[in-house]
């Protein structure tokens, strides 16, 4: 596959171990947070080693609302019963811009109480981005454990999938985020993680030790505090979510994203044939 490099920084030869997703890799080619991954795993592993990380590597991050929700202790025990073993990780603060980079080439369509809701999701305290080696198998690690995290709705959803274990109620709270390919597990080490922390992940995961995750406070169901009625406009439920948001009391904004994303629009409307 050819694609043509962008800057100093060297990209991969062999796109083909990377994505199968037609049109990835000349996306991927150009992407910062993609090459820097690329670049810190050449200068640790080498070209072959950075390959096979990519493989037998997946990623994970346990978002806030699963700490908020109590169901982070659920997910991370389904990760190891279906055989994936945590090979280094760290908590996490992601902020919106954060949110804006992990997901640059799915955001574009959402709605702006998506936006805002996302937002308030990272507001709610750090998550937890884990380095995972799968079970040994042909199919990238990556794939299978994404595969097992199950889709956004949860409409058709396996009863094993992972958001479904995670109590996920809608498209917003899905609790749990993976790279769906070796590509996005180069891109991800630097979504997550600046160049000295992703150093020291990498020769974690490569080390053979196992890790422990770093134990992050799960917060049990509480009597939420008091959230609006649907108003009568749109640009009514908008500002009085961002008013919500702006609240200094995680358990209120918590209490609003839960109540908002199951009342407003996540997905933009399709028109009208």
């Amino acid at each position: 596959m050819q694609v043509r490099d962008h800057g100093d920084l060297p990209g991969p030869a062999r796109w083909e171990l990377l994505t199968q997703v037609p049109g990835k890799a000349a996306c991927f080619a150009g992407d910062l947070y993609f090459r820097e991954g690329w670049a810190t795993l050449l200068e640790e592993l080498g070209e072959e080693g950075a390959y096979r990380f990519a493989q037998s590597t997946a990623t994970a991050w346990l978002r806030p609302d699963a700490f908020r929700s109590g169901a982070a202790s659920r997910l991370l025990d389904a990760i190891a019963a279906a055989g994936f073993e945590a090979a280094a990780g760290r908590p996490v603060t992601v902020d919106r811009h954060g949110i804006r980079a992990l997901w640059a080439y799915e955001l574009g369509g959402a709605t702006a109480e998506r936006l805002m809701l996302l937002d308030g999701v990272v507001s709610l305290g750090p998550g937890l981005f884990i380095l995972y080696r799968g079970p040994a198998a042909p199919i990238p690690a990556a794939a299978r454990l994404t595969d097992l995290k199950g889709p956004n709705v949860p409409e058709g959803r396996p009863a094993s999938s992972l958001r479904t274990v995670a109590g996920s109620p809608n498209r917003l709270l899905t609790m749990i985020h993976t790279g769906s390919d070796p590509a996005d597990v180069v891109r991800e080490l630097a979504v997550f993680a600046e160049h000295a922390d992703r150093v020291a992940l990498i020769r974690a995961a490569v080390s053979g030790e196992p890790w422990h995750p770093v134990p992050l406070p799960q917060h049990q169901p509480q009597p939420s505090p008091a959230v609006p009625r649907p108003l009568a406009s749109r640009e009514a439920e908008r500002a009085a979510l961002r008013e919500a948001l702006a609240s200094p009391d995680p358990a209120h904004r918590w209490a609003a994203i839960t109540e908002y994303a199951a009342r407003v629009p996540l997905q933009p409307r399709k028109p009208r044939s």
